[in-house]
This record gives C-alpha cells, sequence and structure tokens, in this order.
C-alpha cells in the first residue's frame, strides 16, 4: 500500500491533529507549521478554532495571549486559567476572555475567576460543554449571584455535559448538576463533605455514564453513618471509579447501575483513617447482589486494597451474578491470607477465592452446578497466591480439567498475571500451555513467561 502524501490529508483531518496538539503542548505548537508547506499554512490561517485554545499561566506572555485571541475571532474558545495567574499582569487578558464568555465551549477555571468577570450561568449553559471548576479561595467559596437568573430549563437547552468538581463548596457543585451531566468527576482536597452531600451529587445526575469520585479521603462523614436514602437509581451509568474514599461501601449500597460495564474501586481500606479498620464491603457485595441492585452487564471489576478478611465469602457471593465479568483485577493481600486458613476444594460457602474459580459451585437457585464468571478471560491478581493456587485455574479455565456434562465449560482464560517466580519449570511451563498469555507481576523480574525452548 503506498504511502500517503501529506498534502492528501483533508484539511479537516489537519486540523483536529494541529488540536489536540495545541491541547497537549499549548499556542507554540502552531508556530512552525505553516513552515512545513503551503497546505497546512492554509489550514492554520484558515481555523481560528486552533487560536480559540487559550492557556493563561503566570509565565504567559499577555501580547502572545491577545494576539491569540484576536485570531480566535468569533471562533468557539476553550480556555484554561491557572489559579496563579490572576495578578495584574493578565488584567486585559481576562477581561477580553470575560466579554467573549458566550463563546466558552470548554473552560478549566477557578471560582474566583467566575466571580471576577461578573458572568451570570444563564450566560454560559447554552455553548459551554465542559466545565473544570476549582476553589479559588475562600472568599469565593459563595457564589453570590452567579446563578442568579431565570431558574426554569430544560436540559435540552444546557450544553453542559462534562463537570469536574475540584474541592469546591457544595453551593458552587450542586449548581452545575442535573440531568445534562454525561460525566461527572469529584475530587475533594480541603473542603468538607458530607456523606449526605455525596447521596444528593449522584441522585442529580440521573443519566450519567461517566462518575468518578477520586481523593476523596478528607471527606466529613459522621462517625455514625446515616441511613441509607432511598435507592439511587442511575440507570446509564457505565463507568464507576472510587479512589481514596472514604466509606465506599455506603456510598455504593445507596446506588443501582443496571448498565454499569466498568466498577474501580481503590484504597477505600486505608488504615490510617480508623481505629478499628475500614467499615465492611460485605453489606455492599450483599446489596449488589440482589436483582434489583446486580449490574449483570459488569465486564470489568478492579478492587485494589479495598477488602477485610470478612469480606471475601460475599465477594465470591457477588461474582457468582456476574455472568458478563470479562476483567477481574485484584490487588490485595487478605485473598492469598483467606486461601491459606481454606482447606476445602470447594467454593461453597469458603472464603477461597482461587477454588471458586477453579471447580464449579452448586447453584442453590436453580439446584444444579456452574462456574463463576464464566466469561472470565483476563485474571490479574497480586493478592500472593501460590503457583499451586493458580494452576486449577488454568486447567479449569483451559478446557484441560475434566468437566461435569451438564455444565457448559467457562470461557478460555486468555491472559494471567501475577506472582509467577518459583523454580519449578516444570509447573511454569504447564501454566504457560494451558493460558494464551501469562506474565509475572513480580516487581525484580517482570517476567514474561518464555518457552522453554528460546
Amino acid at each position: 500500500m503506498p504511502a500517503t502524501d501529506i498534502h492528501d490529508i483533508p484539511p479537516e483531518i489537519l486540523a483536529a491533529v494541529f488540536e489536540i496538539g495545541i491541547h497537549t503542548w499549548g499556542i507554540h505548537f502552531i508556530s512552525p507549521l505553516p513552515r512545513v508547506c503551503q497546505h497546512w499554512q492554509f489550514v492554520v490561517d484558515n481555523t481560528p478554532r486552533l487560536w480559540g485554545i487559550i492557556s493563561v499561566s503566570p509565565n504567559s506572555s499577555p501580547r502572545v495571549l491577545e494576539k491569540q485571541i484576536t485570531k480566535a475571532k468569533a471562533s468557539p474558545l476553550s480556555i484554561r486559567i491557572s489559579s496563579s495567574a490572576q495578578g495584574t499582569r493578565h488584567n486585559r487578558v481576562r477581561q477580553q476572555l470575560f466579554a467573549l464568555s458566550a463563546n466558552w465551549v470548554a473552560a478549566d477555571v477557578g471560582t474566583a475567576f467566575l466571580c471576577e468577570s461578573g458572568t451570570r450561568w444563564n450566560a454560559l449553559r447554552y455553548n459551554l460543554e465542559t466545565l473544570t471548576l476549582c476553589r479559588g479561595n475562600p472568599i469565593y467559596d459563595d457564589p453570590g449571584s452567579f446563578f442568579e437568573g431565570p431558574t426554569y430549563h430544560s436540559h435540552r437547552q444546557l450544553a453542559l455535559h462534562t463537570f469536574s468538581a475540584d474541592s469546591l463548596p457544595k453551593a458552587w457543585t450542586t449548581g452545575f448538576l442535573g440531568p445534562w451531566i454525561k460525566h461527572f468527576y469529584l475530587r475533594q482536597w480541603r473542603t468538607g463533605l458530607k456523606i449526605i452531600d455525596t447521596w444528593e451529587y449522584l441522585a442529580r445526575i440521573p443519566n450519567s455514564t461517566t462518575i468518578e469520585l477520586c481523593q476523596v479521603q478528607h471527606i466529613e462523614h459522621p462517625d455514625r453513618v446515616p441511613p441509607l436514602p432511598r435507592t439511587i437509581v442511575l440507570r446509564k451509568l457505565e463507568s464507576l471509579r472510587l479512589t481514596s474514599v472514604k466509606f465506599a461501601p455506603t456510598v455504593l449500597s445507596a446506588i443501582a447501575v443496571p448498565s454499569l460495564q466498568t466498577l474501580s474501586i481503590r484504597d477505600a481500606s486505608e488504615r490510617w483513617w480508623w481505629r478499628d479498620g475500614p467499615p465492611s464491603m460485605s453489606g455492599f457485595f450483599a446489596q449488589w447482589s440482589q436483582p434489583s441492585h446486580s449490574p449483570t452487564h459488569l465486564h470489568t471489576l478492579e478492587l485494589i486494597d479495598t477488602l477485610r478478611a470478612g469480606d471475601i465469602p460475599y465477594l465470591i457471593h457477588w461474582l457468582r451474578r456476574l455472568p458478563n465479568l470479562v476483567r477481574l483485577l485484584i490487588t490485595d493481600d487478605k485473598i492469598g491470607k483467606a486461601a491459606t486458613s481454606t482447606t476445602s476444594t470447594s467454593s461453597n460457602g469458603g472464603a477461597n477465592l482461587y477454588n471458586a474459580l477453579a471447580y464449579p459451585y452448586t447453584n442453590e437457585d436453580r439446584g444444579s452446578s456452574a462456574w463463576l464468571c464464566p466469561s472470565l478471560m483476563i485474571l490479574y491478581l497480586d493478592t500472593a497466591p501460590e503457583l499451586m493456587d493458580l494452576i486449577p485455574i488454568a486447567r479449569s479455565r483451559g478446557g484441560i480439567a475434566p468437566l461435569t456434562a451438564d455444565i457448559p465449560p467457562p470461557a478460555r482464560l486468555r491472559r494471567l498475571e501475577s506472582h509467577l517466580c518459583v523454580d519449578n519449570q516444570e509447573e511454569l511451563n504447564e501454566l504457560k500451555s494451558l493460558i494464551d498469555e501469562a506474565n509475572c507481576i513480580c516487581t525484580q523480574c517482570g517476567l514474561t513467561i518464555e518457552d522453554s525452548s528460546q
């Protein structure tokens, strides 16, 4: 196939590539492009939106920024104003951007910038699509008149679909939330947030498809967790990620996510938060095992340092409700410790996740046997397992172990990643023969098992 000449690339494709470059490296990325050829120069000169990607930092030249704003003309503006660029040096630039607020389609700014601009939400909501808003300083914790104006509006009228709240007070956050939000990212570093506020945020975005709650360890949850509210149903949610969220099980137990495809829970068991250890995940696993809450479409589950020893039987029980799970990633040494204390080779009623994955269990609802996560193809276990714990999983999910005639075989395990540094080469070779790809995650070797012939 002949190589494509750069002159044959359509202008709209080039413009999209240039736009990505400016978002990544700044407006200086565009400077050498016109010197490549006349075709590129034409694209740069006739695509005002490239100049509408404006980033103001303490080191930005006001002269360059004003020239850029002029070249942007009436094109949509994507602006980023550093919180440290609030000095008088950029006053004129900020005033020009304030005057063009109706053209903003993406903004990464602080609450101080919005308050100083005198802009109202009613002037932004019809064009602004993506907003990342961080807390400026305590003076601007109150949005004041920003949300004032007509309150009636249909979510079809609002352009905003992606909102990132970075350490915002509640008064700022709730003003932007509604059924129009598709992607919501909550990061709390300094300001307090109660658990009932978290529930309120989720209840306000019923049509969201992506939610991330990140670094929320400073949440001011009460010592006594309030009772769960009426179930918050997020019917369209596909991706849910929680990182360092205190009382994560309680947050999760209040929601139902029937369309969820990806769930990631990280660092929910930070010991320094608690005197007697973190709250158990068992209630959450039990809740999400119910038909009304079970996310049967889930295909990716990631659990990183989230478990107590008593949670594992409940986790196994929940995994039985996930027939479409393809990727299971767990980092938690409690899995290995629980397996060591369990001698049974059956997963029924036990806390041995390895056995649960290696042997069929009795389906109490149907009175027959079934496989845990029958669609599983990628398994990552940083759980301190022994190789003898992993080989039965590989045998049963590689079509080697004898299967009962009335049980459909599970999907073939395509990739296994775990600690595989052992001296027994025969066991390693067997594992290699059963799985398409087996990787050692040991930090000392990072070994990918090679064929013994090499």
